[in-house]
């Protein structure tokens, strides 16, 4: 069995986040916030991290309200991805391994809701044997597994 991170391995997460900066866009545009989603973008391009919608939120002239931030935050991470791309050597990988019959798992941490979105996207379930996602709140150190057996050994999503 070969175990591999989906976020940045099997694709690149930065897709993920332009697609969701996308969906803010459309949500903002609605709320009458035009050009917030864009200068997400535009932040993330530049290094920001951690504070993109509070920058994004000044830089469009609103306020930094913990509200909208939190909405934002909803709809991001509730967004449906427009992610369909595996890296290429990805695709490859996983072409081969299923030729070969070579099980494979996957782990991600994250929002478990965004996770499931970014593996039904990428139509990933059925290349996987198991498939492993964090409960909410929950915390996986990958460099240390065996103190998380009761992560490893629960059924698979």
């Amino acid at each position: 069995m070969v175990v591999v991170d989906l976020d940045d391995t099997l694709y690149l997460e930065r897709d993920y986040v332009f697609s969701g900066f996308a969906a803010v866009e459309e949500w903002a545009t609605a709320q009458g916030i035009p050009g917030l989603g864009l200068r997400c973008a535009e932040l993330f391009r530049e290094g920001v991290r951690g504070s993109v919608f509070d920058q994004a939120l000044i830089a469009v002239g609103q306020p930094v309200d913990r509200g909208v931030v939190k909405e934002l935050v909803d709809v991001y991470r509730k967004h449906r991805p427009d992610i369909t791309q595996l890296e290429p050597d990805a695709a490859d990988f996983l072409e081969r391994r299923s030729e070969d019959g070579v099980r494979l798992a996957m782990i991600t941490g994250g929002p478990v809701e965004s996770q499931k979105a970014k593996v039904a996207a990428l139509q990933l379930a059925p290349r996987s044997s198991r498939l492993s996602l964090p409960e909410a709140g929950e915390r996986i150190s990958t460099s240390h597994t065996t103190e998380h057996s009761s992560f490893w050994n629960r059924q698979p999503v």
